[in-house]
């Protein structure tokens, strides 16, 4: 099942989708560097590299988050050059950027996607560029939440997640050069109760 950008346009008109603080990076990116973050939202992770000193630039295939992304970045007094693009099919150059972010996208597409989606990204990046990868895996709480629509793919309000294992996520990027792929754990409580979250991040060298 893939998500069409009109149900994403749909959750992001409703503001259905409410990021809760910024997407927390520990990245190390070198300063000029031209950054692109791939599907970018409503500017989630975009408030943690507006303080980098980059060369930033964001696509998303949904015309309603990015409006609202650069009425968040205009609000902050920042730079960052927008469009709507799909990552399976991009329209950069071969070999534009330095580093590629890829956070909670992989998830929403499907298995032909996913690998038409590494390739584009690939693609865009310089030789000795760096691609970052980050989606949820099957430990987290929310994985087997909604209508299952193929293994370990939960359907909610018309946009479906995929949670992945570790050695999915390697069998995807089994031709890359993986520098690290590790699991990101962490709580949350809701209603006083805590449940767990988890993701797996992923460094991919060209």
């Amino acid at each position: 099942m893939a998500n069409s950008s009109a149900a994403w346009n749909k959750a992001y008109a409703s503001n259905r989708i409410q990021w809760r603080g910024g997407q927390r990076l520990d990245l190390k990116i070198p300063e000029g560097s031209r950054v692109l973050e791939v599907g970018c939202g409503n500017g989630k992770t975009i408030v943690s590299l507006l303080g980098m000193n980059v060369q930033l630039h964001a696509i998303d295939f949904s015309t309603v988050a990015i409006q609202q992304a650069k009425e968040f970045v205009a609000q902050a007094g920042k730079q960052c050059d927008f469009s709507v693009q799909d990552v399976c099919k991009m329209d950069f150059e071969d070999g534009f950027f330095d580093f590629v972010l890829c956070i909670h996208v992989l998830g929403h597409l499907t298995p032909l996607q996913r690998k038409k989606a590494v390739s584009e990204m690939l693609r865009v990046s310089k030789p000795g560029g760096t691609l970052y990868l980050r989606d949820f895996t099957v430990n987290d709480f929310r994985c087997g939440k909604g209508t299952e629509t193929a293994p370990n793919t939960f359907a909610r309000k018309g946009i479906a997640t995929h949670y992945f294992t570790e050695e999915e996520m390697a069998l995807l990027l089994a031709d890359c050069k993986i520098v690290s792929l590790n699991p990101i754990s962490w709580k949350v409580t809701y209603d006083r109760k805590t449940y767990p979250r988890q993701e797996i991040g992923v460094l991919v060298e060209k």
